[in-house]
């Protein structure tokens, strides 16, 4: 029998994931170049929610395709993170006047923006995903085990609600931000006081801090 999709699933998925995806990134830069750099994407909760978009790309694909063999399903996920990652790039690429990543180094890239070789790893981890989702329901199904009564309580719900709007609004935040930012370094004239106070509040030095590897075009 299909499984129903969780709207608090999605929720904690997406949440988690951001935060862990931040965090890998994290320590690769660290072992790699001896320091941290944090990639958040948002202006208050430290996410990256390219990360949290991806686990619920995959937890959504995995329920919509539940007899798709294993391998052919984890391939679908990869193209489709893939698609994401370019749409997103896009609009950075696009909208903004920048990019957050460039792949342009790598061979068959298109506009720096996806490759081929971060296809190949979409897949892999859509693999992971997949094997230790198969592996927990085996747990829970073989153990007998029941969901604990808190996640089905009006206040988890409640929390899971609030929480969601709080996401919602913090990245919104972020890239109203990012556009008042990209419009000042294209010379854009600093007009309303929309404008003026998230420019006083969050100038060029804070937001190129916080979004360190965010670059403009030109």
């Amino acid at each position: 029998m299909k499984e129903k999709t969780s709207f608090k699933t999605i929720v904690w998925m997406f949440f988690l994931c951001s935060m862990i995806g931040l965090c890998s990134e994290g320590l690769y830069i660290l072992f790699q170049e001896g320091h941290w750099e944090s990639h958040v994407v948002t202006m208050f909760i430290p996410m990256c929610p390219i990360y949290g978009l991806g686990a619920v790309l995959f937890y959504l694909i995995d329920h919509a395709l539940p007899k798709l063999n294993i391998i052919l399903k984890a391939m679908v996920i990869g193209v489709a993170a893939t698609v994401m990652e370019f749409l997103c790039g896009l609009l950075l690429y696009c909208g903004y006047g920048m990019r957050a990543w460039d792949y342009t180094n790598s061979k068959f890239n298109i506009m720096g923006l996806i490759c081929l070789e971060f296809l190949f790893y979409w897949m892999l981890f859509a693999l992971g995903y997949l094997l230790v989702v198969r592996a927990f329901r085996w747990v829970v199904d073989k153990k007998e085990l029941k969901k604990p009564k808190f996640f089905s309580t009006v206040f988890f719900k409640v929390v899971t609600i609030v929480f969601a709007v709080f996401m919602v609004v913090d990245i919104i935040s972020a890239f109203v931000n990012i556009k008042f930012w990209s419009e000042r370094y294209y010379g854009n004239p600093v007009d309303t006081k929309v404008e003026q106070f998230v420019e006083t509040n969050w100038n060029d030095e804070y937001m190129q801090n916080r979004f360190i590897e965010w670059k403009f075009l030109k």
